[in-house]
């Protein structure tokens, strides 16, 4: 019922969730691409968890690029 009623929904629409589904499936490949797929991260702005964690994978990132590892926790 959704796929019809929201279809044209601003956040998700049925044509995006079909995008995502054939990025996920690969092209037809076997493998999957999950970082392709998941909005989750481009929610940072709207969910605390969502920040938390891009703010720890850039974090990482950085120490990575600039002292070679990844940061220790506190």
């Amino acid at each position: 019922g959704s796929y019809v009623a929201q279809a044209h929904a601003p956040g998700l629409s049925t044509a995006d969730v079909q995008y995502y589904r054939d990025v996920y499936k690969g092209g037809g490949s076997k493998y999957a691409e999950p970082l392709l797929v998941h909005g989750f991260l481009r929610a940072r702005n709207m969910s605390v968890p969502a920040r938390a964690s891009f703010n720890a994978i850039t974090a990482a990132c950085a120490s990575l690029a600039h002292r070679g590892q990844l940061p220790t926790e506190d």
